[in-house]
């Protein structure tokens, strides 16, 4: 059983709309959302010793249930089946619904909100008590935990790369991005990273798993040693 496995099926969590009736729960906190924020925020003051309820109303999905078919997942890990949108329509904003919340469905991109965006909080919402330089340790801090790091240059693919060429040569600003992937694909790193989960996932050791095409690729074919095709289903399966 994987880890995430192992915490669906804990008596902590509780899936309500299973629940015969009412259920009362109590709590110091009641955290509403599952996502970056609530899930930041239900952490901290866990480890702080206090006793914390975080409310979702998405569904606990793992890898059993990605199928990669819109029909199957639109509308199960997204709020209005991808339609929610602006009040004028004019952007769609694809917001996860699902413990984790957003997190789930975007991308790894993990960006710091910028300072205009901090001002305008202030002054359109009431949002005072700190500054934009005040969150500086706070995103170190996630940032570590997280293992997101700023994109190296030579981590670039090609047309990422002649993007970048092209831009700085035009005199335009041009920067990488902060992403959340501890194994990039640099050196082998991201295919040493496939071994090390499946190995791990399927109880062998590292030297039984090999990866013996697609090497390059996102799509992989992956050798694994030592256990049956039943078994490895059985081990991986949730």
């Amino acid at each position: 059983m994987t880890k995430l496995a192992e915490v669906r099926a804990s008596a902590n969590v509780t899936n309500g709309s299973a629940a015969a009736s009412d259920l009362e729960l109590s709590c110091d906190v009641c955290v509403i959302g599952s996502g970056a924020g609530g899930a930041v925020t239900a952490a901290t003051l866990a480890a702080a010793g206090v006793d914390v309820l975080i409310v979702e109303e998405g569904g606990y999905w793992t890898n059993s249930d990605f199928t990669m078919r819109e029909k199957d997942v639109v509308s199960k890990l997204y709020q209005e089946a991808m339609q929610r949108a602006t009040a004028d329509g004019a952007i769609a904003i694809l917001q996860g619904r699902a413990v984790g919340g957003t997190t789930v469905v975007n991308y790894t991109t993990s960006f710091r909100t910028p300072e205009h965006v901090v001002d305008h909080w202030k002054k359109k919402h009431g949002v005072t008590g700190f500054t934009h330089a005040d969150l500086g340790p706070h995103w170190d801090w996630i940032e570590k935990r997280l293992a997101i790091h700023k994109v190296s240059e030579e981590e670039m693919n090609l047309n990422n790369r002649k993007l970048f060429e092209g831009f700085k040569a035009m005199g335009w600003q041009a920067d990488t991005l902060r992403l959340r992937v501890s194994a990039p694909p640099l050196e082998g790193r991201a295919n040493d990273a496939v071994v090390q989960l499946i190995a791990r996932g399927a109880g062998v050791a590292p030297g039984a798993v090999s990866v013996v095409a697609g090497a390059r690729g996102r799509d992989k074919l992956v050798r694994v040693a030592g256990v049956t095709p039943d078994a490895l289903r059985a081990r991986l399966g949730a």
